[in-house]
């Protein structure tokens, strides 16, 4: 038999203070970042000793939306249709050049970067917002 739960069940929500070293942290992890997207932004596709056929695999995809073709349908998009259609995003804004693939992966980090820092935004307002209520 399952007993069910209720709410005094819950456990109590955490009041610990947010330290200025935490805070601290937060922030460099989130420069950090922003810094790796920008200079993955300006140098472009890394070079790949290993494993370098497999560059094709997004360029083609890439190449394929441009050319009106859809994921799925037209053609068969083994990583899914949201990974060629960032990567056809910036194979249009660097013109056709593969450079945009170095273009999606910036564009991708900081769409990750910008999500994890309203999460940690979330979080500390929330964190503290309660701790001023509970003084």
């Amino acid at each position: 038999m399952v007993r069910e739960s209720t709410v005094s069940d819950l456990p109590a929500p955490s009041t610990a203070r947010v330290t200025a070293a935490t805070r601290r942290f937060e922030l460099l992890t989130l420069v950090c970042l922003s810094l790796i997207c920008l200079a993955l932004l300006a140098l472009g596709v890394p070079r790949q000793h290993f494993f370098g056929h497999d560059i094709f695999v997004p360029l083609d995809g890439a190449w394929s939306i441009l050319n009106g073709q859809r994921p799925v349908t037209d053609f068969y998009a083994q990583l899914g249709p949201l990974f060629h259609l960032l990567n056809a995003a910036g194979l249009a804004l660097a013109g056709g050049d593969s450079r945009g693939l170095g273009y999606a992966s910036a564009f991708a980090g900081g769409l990750l970067l910008s999500g994890r820092f309203c999460c940690c935004a979330a979080d500390w307002f929330q964190r503290s917002f309660r701790w001023r209520v509970s003084r």
